[in-house]
């Protein structure tokens, strides 16, 4: 955990510990969305300069044809097919 998030959560608990009527009077659902819309902004925003230089390129692998059967499936003739047979 990041000093941040520790810090706030400390916050917080200091505030609906020591205020409680501070805390129920000034969240509201209004202020919550701002909030979160402020920080996935905020997000977005530092993370666009990152990916504008990254370029991903995919490379292709020939497999050869032994190791595609080895995960073939296992056998349906199991003992219990011999014995609904019998």
């Amino acid at each position: 955990m990041s000093c941040g998030v520790l810090t706030s959560s400390y916050f917080l608990r200091y505030l609906a510990i020591c205020h409680p009527l501070f805390l129920s009077s000034h969240s509201k659902s209004a202020r919550a969305f701002c909030v979160i819309g402020l920080i996935w902004t905020f997000g977005i925003s530092y993370s666009i300069p990152w990916v504008i230089p990254t370029k991903v390129t995919v490379q292709y692998v020939s497999v050869p044809e032994e190791a595609l059967h080895a995960f073939s499936p296992v056998q349906t003739d199991t003992a219990f097919a011999q014995i609904a047979r019998a």
